[in-house]
């Protein structure tokens, strides 16, 4: 039982999720712990998750709406600014959280003052189904030292003291609509406070295959910005500093450009590729072929089309003998 019940803002940006955003929003009015606030932004979505949203009737509700989108970054720094609570639980319109996450997760800091910050273990969900769970290193020392190598936290499971942002700011714009706002946002407060991960596993990652098969393939930044983003961690974490917070723009457009050379003779083919290994990584094996054959992959020849296919269908192969095994 929690004595000091402080007001809770749960950030939610929304943009076509339709499918998702009820039972996102109905696993957030479900909590243990109730003294909480949800900001929603419908960020102009083209289905129908505004109507969705205003549906639910619940006082602890705020709906925000961008007439056109204006993207994930704009959209999570309108909510923050807006958000009245003295923590801040973030999670993603296609996602779930444990009815109890919100109440451990403030046990776990009201407890541990040190720590201003911290996330939890996840389930990765398609379709409701577990495909598997994460293993995240609840050691500081472990995290901390990984990024940016490695970044042992999944950013909708964060939750933190508000006072933070006086000290890493917001989202930084810089990033845009291509990426990795959020593990540059996330990695500066854990180089600065100490950070754990819950061992309790309380928020569910939901696939969702429709921005897995979207292939933007015309915006290579969106392939190289995460080179990018290791850059500049690895200065914060050697001088406290780097060209983005100095805002210093001819050291990060020299930066950008020399990361970009690395990738000019990058193919739309060789990006449809990756793209289509997230789905095999997931096990998702019937999806990526109905990928590879439909109008997501036009860029791809017949025979590369063959290969991936029949590779596939190994997988599948061997797959079904693993679960035959297992069963006896």
């Amino acid at each position: 039982m929690i004595d000091n019940c402080p007001l809770i803002s749960i950030i939610v940006p929304a943009y076509n999720v339709e499918k998702y955003i009820k039972e996102s929003i109905f696993s957030l009015i479900s909590q243990t712990y109730d003294n909480i606030e949800i900001l929603i932004c419908d960020d102009g979505s083209t289905d129908r998750s505004k109507e969705n949203i205003l549906s639910i009737q619940d006082a602890r509700i705020r709906f925000f709406e961008n007439q056109e989108n204006k993207g994930v970054v704009y959209t999570r720094n309108l909510l923050l600014r807006e958000a009245k609570g003295a923590y801040v639980m973030l999670q993603d319109a296609d996602d779930r959280s444990h009815p109890e996450r919100i109440e451990k997760q403030l046990n776990f800091l009201l407890q541990n003052p040190q720590c201003k910050a911290c996330g939890t273990q996840f389930i990765k969900c398609y379709k409701n189904k577990t495909i598997n769970k994460s293993s995240l290193p609840s050691n500081y020392s472990d995290i901390k030292n990984a990024i940016p190598e490695q970044y042992h936290f999944l950013p909708g499971t964060l939750f933190f003291k508000t006072t933070l942002l006086d000290e890493v700011g917001y989202y930084n714009p810089f990033f845009g609509n291509d990426g990795n706002e959020d593990l540059y946002w996330i990695s500066k407060m854990i180089l600065k406070y100490p950070y754990q991960n819950l061992k309790e596993y309380l928020y569910y990652y939901e696939l969702n295959i429709a921005s897995l098969t979207k292939f933007q393939i015309s915006n290579i930044r969106k392939y190289y910005i995460h080179s990018v983003t290791a850059d500049l961690l690895n200065s914060y974490k050697s001088r406290g500093t780097n060209a983005l917070e100095e805002n210093n723009l001819i050291e990060l457009e020299r930066l950008e450009r020399e990361v970009k050379n690395k990738y000019i003779d990058l193919t739309p083919d060789d990006i449809l590729e990756k793209q289509l290994g997230q789905l095999i990584y997931f096990k998702l094996y019937t999806r990526t072929i109905i990928t590879i054959w439909s109008g997501y992959a036009k860029s791809l020849s017949f025979w590369k089309k063959v290969k991936i296919t029949l590779f596939i269908l190994r997988k599948l192969v061997f797959h079904h003998f693993s679960n035959e095994t297992n069963k006896n």
